[in-house]
């Protein structure tokens, strides 16, 4: 979250220093700019309102994205609240839900500016979504102090890390499910091995996430959270299968995008619950 937020102002703050610039190339340039060249023209590119946006319209798109994702972090915090009843746990977690609360509505103030054309307003309104990121890491980070038997914080912290993983792996599972039954569907050969390209992919997904709960029981969070990481390959080997010549448009584009989003978040939850 914390590295689009920073691309997100660097890129706006870029745009006092573009001139003279075709908008075919706007992009590339204003994207050359920032920390990180290659997520800020992997993340607009992406976006098909792109290609035709001036200006305004880039800086708009890449605060929108950031927006989503802040967007996604709080509704996977407020299900995470109704399924945690750790007391230490859920106060870290109501953390984040104010202070991604109060990102989403940083980011909308961002986009009025934006439209106003004030890109100075626009930047700064960018920066509070940082502050707001990071008081939520920084929650879980402070040392918590329990009364009852200490041992109940680790079990509650297998149980929350076990949570986000089943969550996934039965998104995988659907996406899974479906790809199986649209190939007993599909007559067209190139559709067809697109698809088993993401049977076979997300099959592997739902046993990296059967790996990663072991690992979870095991009170192993390094391997844990990096078998999370094996889904997203997955995803995203799944999605680039329809994008390779011949290119055909893919039947589970709206869940895989979905999936990759849940996928990433749950990567960063775990990866943060090694620091507990």
């Amino acid at each position: 979250m914390n590295l689009m937020g920073i691309l997100v102002i660097i890129f706006l703050t870029s745009f006092s220093f573009v001139a003279h610039i075709s908008y075919g190339d706007l992009i590339d340039d204003v994207c050359q700019k920032t920390d990180d060249n290659n997520l800020c023209v992997k993340s607009l590119r992406a976006d098909p309102r792109s290609a035709s946006a001036d200006k305004k319209g880039l800086a708009r798109i890449m605060v929108q994205l950031s927006q989503a994702k802040a967007s996604d972090i709080l509704n996977q915090t407020k299900v995470l609240l109704k399924q945690i009843k750790e007391p230490v746990l859920k106060q870290c977690l109501e953390v984040c839900r104010d202070n991604y609360d109060m990102a989403v509505f940083w980011y909308s103030d961002s986009i009025k500016y934006i439209d106003a054309g004030d890109f100075d307003d626009a930047t700064s309104s960018t920066s509070g979504p940082m502050n707001d990121a990071d008081t939520c890491d920084e929650s879980f980070t402070e040392p918590p102090v329990r009364k009852a038997d200490p041992r109940s914080a680790s079990a509650d912290k297998k149980g929350l890390a076990r949570i986000m993983v089943q969550l996934s792996q039965a998104k995988a599972s659907d996406i899974l499910n479906q790809t199986k039954v649209l190939l007993k569907q599909i007559k067209e050969p190139v559709l067809k091995q697109c698809l088993e390209v993401c049977r076979d992919n997300y099959d592997m997904a739902v046993f990296w996430y059967s790996d990663s709960i072991k690992y979870i029981d095991a009170g192993d969070f390094d391997d844990a959270t990096s078998s999370t990481s094996g889904p997203m390959n997955d995803a995203d080997t799944c999605d680039e299968s329809f994008t390779e010549p011949p290119v055909r448009k893919s039947p589970l584009k709206q869940k895989t995008d979905e999936f990759i989003h849940f996928a990433d978040l749950t990567f960063s939850f775990l990866h943060q619950f090694k620091k507990l």
